[in-house]
């Protein structure tokens, strides 16, 4: 009952340290021990009565030492590890029949201090990491037991049992170490994905030996049958037994001369004795990954968030790291230094690491488990490499980089054909480069000035406790100085440190408050800076290259919360103050003006025909509340950032790059942009128009000499809807006798019948994949290659009848189109707005070049307009703060496009990407939740479709839709004297004016009379009051429809500065993508199902049942 009731009691979070961790393994140790070195408070516990001495993992990486050098144990771990040792493998008994290396050393390199890794018994590294977090005053508390977890608002609720007795307890975050066993997963809701095979056993028991040398790793057997592994580890004469192999015994020892007995039947030996053995176990592969790494306040790391075969020593070595990437940001959030949604940025950045990692030593296991060699010890020829126990300087962990995170990004131009490739490749690629999001690379002989004293970068980075600032320049001069001096407040509240190193022979000025070093000659070769301009390199605690910073980065691209402006809560005031009564009917009554107040016409200078009319009166706005918005637009600093956009500052935050749609459609170069690659523009216009001009007139021909009929675009994403909007939207323009197909979906579907309206004699396909590897492009394209070849037989043809819209020379080559016909872009062009790059071709190919170079010309117009208009008079701006105002303030959810154009048919579906991918998004630049609705779903169709398909929710449904009507005086196709555009255009008319205005219930019972039902006359009243803007132009030509989507996209670019999200990056699709790659490898047979929820393995299971393939 005494137990019941101070079970009943909770200690409060002002009682103790804010942050527990729950596992007193390395992953928990570096965790607490981290957050020590950062002064944070810690309470760290173990159920374990006594620290564990089964020998565990042995081998610490190279990555893992320069951990250690920063945790300042390094030097007490060398006194008892060992270096890598090389496999002895055997014979019979002693005999020694090959010496085989273990594993490739990193490579030769200034940059990689520690090239090799060392081994160890976990039990040692553990008690080292233990006296280390006692020197900063923290032990761990062991046997105690986290029984039950909870989460409410701001705190953590854990529910533990120590000495039996219960209580619970409160804390600020969790971080869980706790294993692969245990319930805190179930306890918060994670799912554990992967596979579990009985069968597949490890024996692992320490034993001691002294009858065998401790300068091998010692093997017997063979593995198609068994092998035997003696590993020594400190203190002799203790040995690591691991024993693998199909013919495992199914009864494995289970007392020291069990072993003895097992060991001499492998050997063919009873001269080596085996003694004292304990912790004895068996590993059974059971290859996990949790589906989160973080729910709420709690974070799992190491085996609590996955587990793996020892194959590689990866294993602790990740968790450690985990631990690393974990405490250094909340010691930031703890202190207040960082907002909380930091640690959001834990999961995502680690989370493909150890997806790659568990890949890896699955691969190895299987190397080992699947070997058809026999011992290799009788071939000692075949060592190395062909070993199944040699490891690659892969998994020395030092490629591990975060290249994708949102908080670091690489202001060089990095554009290599490959990026998107190799940032997603978690443990790097040979030769790739540096970039932001790899490990930082060590620098040795750094001399500091004043004094001289020899030192490496290392020792100044050392501690895991804050960032440090690498600045880059030949002198200290007033640029550099300025930088310096704005880091001020990160250096006097420990968020940073600066180093300035200068080229060698350089005399420097001094900086208050700074190091400065002269480089020894290695600094700007590893870091691949140039000597002769500034360079700025943000190094974080864990010694990942965070931003390659640019100084001129504006204070109104920092991501501020829409909220906290003024003028923000301004417009909230009016809102509540007025909604109520913003009443069309009644606006226009009291305004007879209000037509002309609130529409404006645009004229493009050049061409009298480019011009139209955006009538935006009805809507709920008055003057007042438009100037609010519009201040709203000043404060949140639209201005400055269209401006940073057009000079090519790389706004693009999340990812460092330039947003420089406006370069292909900047004629004459009007805009001075400043970005590598701006000037390669014009050279891919003259590329599009040679090639464009050589397949219109029947020049180019395929490969039996006839001219081209069918162009096939294959792409996805922006690189279909862009072609597919434009030449629908053009094709008055388009050459009638060049038909246009586009094929994006994975379904077969899409190209099959796409192929069966082709000629292979006579189709070009044009392939668009920057990277060249995005899984449905690729394989649409390897597909219609495949149909190509049928015919053509000769795949030497292929080349007259693809090319590529790619970056990727090798890949492209390699598919059989020549580099000739290989159309560069940029990664400053995103892929919703890539029409106005070379993915455009398609465009050109089918309205000829004349055609797209006055589309060009027509969205530069608006380019012009946007960015020289004043805002009480600037189109896309009075669209965005519209838009705004009812999706932050009215609530609405969704915005409908809704064209009087059978042409423009297409033209929600483009927007549907070009708004939703760019604005929605959930957090700001600078990474804080954002706490206000952000992009609306865009939808719609062409009228009169739509009037009879979803008009009835428009103009009486629950809902709030705002809503675009856009329509051309005149049509390409006058059918009967223009009867049918008169009627399409009556509509265009009618629609806004009845859902302002609507239909009251007084009218309605005039029109109906005295005797008709009530329920009759409720459904006919239409309450009106539902805003929309119109936009009438002379007609849909190639510089009308430019200057319509650029309106649409500074549109979308003005909201997104408000509501301070980054409107050019898109993280949302990844996971799915990852997602479909795991359940692709599992739709083979029902049993290869693993790791999903009940409802995703019951449909995979119904789709295996009935599929007929």
């Amino acid at each position: 009952m005494e137990s019941a009731n101070r079970a009943m009691a909770t200690r409060p979070i002002s009682e103790r340290p804010p942050i527990l961790v729950v596992g007193g393994g390395p992953a928990g140790l570096i965790t607490a021990l981290t957050l020590r070195k950062n002064n944070v408070p810690v309470r760290i516990i173990d159920r374990a009565t006594e620290p564990h001495q089964g020998i565990r993992g042995t081998f610490i990486q190279p990555r893992s030492l320069e951990l250690f050098a920063s945790l300042g144990i390094l030097d007490d771990f060398r006194r008892v590890a060992a270096p890598p040792y090389p496999f002895a493998a055997h014979g019979i008994g002693k005999e020694i029949v090959a010496e085989i290396p273990w594993a490739e050393d990193a490579d030769d390199s200034p940059g990689i201090p520690y090239r090799s890794g060392a081994n160890i018994s976990q039990p040692v590294l553990e008690k080292i990491l233990r006296e280390h977090l006692a020197r900063h005053g923290t032990t761990v508390q062991m046997g105690v037991e986290l029984v039950k977890i909870e989460q409410s608002g701001e705190k953590v609720t854990v529910h533990l049992n120590e000495k039996g007795n219960s209580h619970t307890e409160e804390y600020v975050y969790v971080v869980a170490g706790t294993g692969a066993k245990g319930s805190i997963r179930k306890d918060l809701g994670v799912s554990f994905l992967g596979e579990s095979k009985e069968s597949d056993v490890i024996f692992i028991a320490n034993i001691e030996s002294s009858d065998i040398d401790r300068v091998h790793w010692h093997r017997w057997g063979d593995f198609k049958s068994v092998m035997f592994f003696m590993k020594p580890v400190w203190p002799a004469p203790l040995f690591q037994v691991q024993t693998v192999g199909p013919d495992l015994p199914k009864s494995l020892p289970h007392d020291t001369e069990g072993i003895q007995a097992f060991f001499n039947e492998v050997s063919n030996s009873d001269e080596i004795k085996l003694e004292n053995a304990a912790c004895i176990s068996e590993w059974r592969s059971n290859i996990r990954m949790a589906d989160k790494f973080q729910v709420g306040r709690v974070f799992l790391i190491g085996d609590c968030a996955h587990c793996h075969s020892p194959a590689g020593g990866q294993g602790m070595n990740s968790a450690m790291l985990d631990a690393l990437n974990i405490a250094w940001k909340l010691a930031l959030v703890h202190k207040g230094l960082a907002s909380p949604s930091l640690l959001d940025t834990y999961e995502s950045e680690r989370m493909p690491v150890i997806a790659e990692m568990l890949s890896l030593t699955k691969d190895l296991h299987s190397r080992v488990t699947l070997a058809g060699t026999s011992a290799l010890g009788a071939n000692p020829s075949a060592a190395q490499s062909a070993d199944p126990m040699w490891r690659p300087k892969t998994v020395s962990q030092l490629g591990v980089n975060c290249r994708w995170s949102r908080i670091v990004f690489d202001g060089r131009d990095t554009s290599n054909g490959v990026e998107a490739e190799t940032q997603r490749n978690a443990y790097g690629l040979a030769g790739d480069g540096l970039r932001a999001g790899d490990r930082a690379p060590d620098v040795p002989l750094l001399i500091e000035q004043p004094g001289h004293r020899e030192t490496s970068l290392f020792e100044v980075l050392v501690g895991c406790a804050e960032h440090t600032i690498l600045v880059f320049s030949s002198v200290a001069g007033a640029e550099v100085q300025h930088f310096v001096g704005a880091l001020r407040l990160y250096r006097e509240n420990g968020v940073a440190s600066v180093a300035v190193i200068n080229p060698m022979g350089a005399t420097p000025d001094g900086i208050e408050g700074t190091r400065v070093f002269e480089d020894g000659g290695y600094a700007y070769a590893g870091y691949e800076v140039d000597s002769k301009a500034p360079a700025f390199v943000v190094v974080r605690p864990d010694g990942m290259i965070a931003p390659n910073l640019h100084p001129s980065l504006s204070p109104a691209m920092s991501g501020k919360p829409a909220t906290e402006y003024a003028a923000w809560k301004k417009l909230q005031q009016l809102y509540d103050a007025q909604h109520k009564s913003l009443v069309l009917k009644e606006l226009f009554a009291a305004d007879p003006a209000r037509f002309t107040k609130f529409s404006k016409e645009f004229r493009a200078p050049n061409d009298p025909q480019n011009t139209f009319l955006l009538d935006y009166s009805k809507n709920l706005i008055t003057e007042p509340i438009l100037a609010e918005l519009l201040a709203l637009a000043r404060e949140a600093g639209v201005e400055r950032v269209r401006d940073a956009m057009f000079a090519g500052e790389h706004i693009n935050t999340s990812e460092d790059r330039a947003v420089l749609h406006v370069a292909l459609r900047n004629l004459n170069n009007e805009f001075a942009i400043s970005e590598p690659g701006v000037d390669e523009v014009a050279g891919v216009l003259a590329h599009i128009k040679e090639f464009t001009d050589s397949v219109r007139s029947g020049k180019w021909t395929g490969y039996t000499g006839k001219s081209i009929t069918s162009v096939v675009n294959i792409g996805i994403g922006g690189s279909d809807l862009g072609p597919v909007m434009v030449t629908e939207a053009l094709r008055p323009y388009a050459k009638r006798d060049l038909q246009a197909h586009f094929v994006s979906n994975i379904d077969g579907t899409h190209l099959a019948e796409t192929l069966r309206e082709c000629d292979p004699e006579r189709t070009l396909f044009i392939i668009a994949s920057k990277t060249f590897t995005t899984q449905e492009t690729i394989t649409n394209a390897e597909s219609a290659r495949e149909w190509f070849l049928a015919s053509a037989k000769d795949k030497a043809h292929v080349a007259k009848h693809f090319v590529a819209l790619s970056t990727n020379e090798k890949a492209v080559t390699a598919f059989g189109i020549s580099k000739d016909n290989m159309f560069a872009f940029w990664d400053w062009v995103g892929g919703r707005y890539s029409l106005w790059s070379a993915i455009g071709l398609s465009i050109a190919l089918v309205i000829g070049f004349e055609h797209f170079q006055e589309l060009l010309g027509g969205a530069h117009e608006m380019d012009r307009h946007f960015r020289t208009t004043p805002l009480e008079e600037n189109l896309p701006v009075l669209m965005g703060v519209i838009g705004l105002w009812y999706n932050d303030f009215y609530g609405a959810q969704t915005h409908a496009l809704l064209p009087y154009d059978q042409y423009l048919h297409k033209f929600a579906d483009y927007f549907q990407q070009g708004d939703m991918e760019s604005n929605g998004k959930s957090v700001t630049k600078s990474g804080a939740r954002v706490s206000y609705q952000t992009g609306p779903i865009i939808w719609g169709a062409a009228g009169t479709n739509g009037q009879h398909s979803f008009y009835q929710l428009l103009h009486q449904g629950t809902k709030l839709v705002p809503a675009d009507f856009l329509a051309p005086a005149t049509t390409h196709n006058p059918l009967r004297n223009s009867l049918h555009h008169r009627i399409l255009l009556s509509n265009f008319f009618a629609q806004p004016e009845a859902l302002a205005f609507g239909k009251s219930e007084a009218e309605v019972r005039k029109e109906l009379g005295a005797g008709a039902s009530e329920p009759l006359v409720k459904s006919k009243v239409f309450e009106g009051n539902r805003p929309s803007n119109s936009i009438l132009f002379p007609k849909v030509t190639p510089a009308v429809l430019g200057s319509l989507i650029a309106l649409y996209e500074h549109k979308i670019f003005t909201q997104g500065v408000i509501w301070g999200i980054n409107s050019f990056d898109q993280m949302g699709v990844e996971l799915g993508k990852v997602l479909a790659k795991n359940i692709l490898a599992q739709l083979g047979a029902p049993e290869d199902v693993k790791g999903h929820d009940s409802s995703t393995s019951g449909l995979i299971h119904y789709y295996q049942k009935h599929r007929q393939e």
